[in-house]
């Protein structure tokens, strides 16, 4: 069932103007559906800027250097499978590493009871 039917620019536009919940909350009950929960419509307000219009901003770079790194692990996996399987195991100790700092810092700030 469509709910909301628009070109990509009208899209982008109800995104970025947050009309989208209102719009597909509006033709479910025009199509004579609930719509869900009051809770249901809020967590579309607030998911709206969290994959659908989110712009990179000022950011972009990050999705620059991420896109750089992915395509010399790929041509690394395609050359020596061997020593991806060693990248990757460095890539996970990374992210384990950086995920138990992040537990400290969370850990310890005072903010949290």
């Amino acid at each position: 069932m469509i709910v909301y039917n628009a070109t990509k620019s009208q899209f982008n536009d109800d995104v970025n103007f947050n009309r989208i919940s209102d719009i597909i909350l509006h033709n479910l009950r025009e199509k004579k559906l609930s719509g869900g929960q009051l809770a249901e419509y809020h967590s579309w307000q607030n998911s709206d800027g969290f994959g659908f219009g989110e712009k990179l901003g000022s950011n972009w770079w990050i999705a620059l250097i991420l896109g750089a790194l992915l395509t010399i692990f790929g041509i690394i996996v395609i050359l020596n499978p061997m020593l991806g399987l060693g990248v990757i195991g460095v890539l996970v100790g990374c992210s384990v590493i950086t995920a138990g700092i992040n537990l400290i810092y969370l850990g310890c700030s005072p903010w949290i009871l």
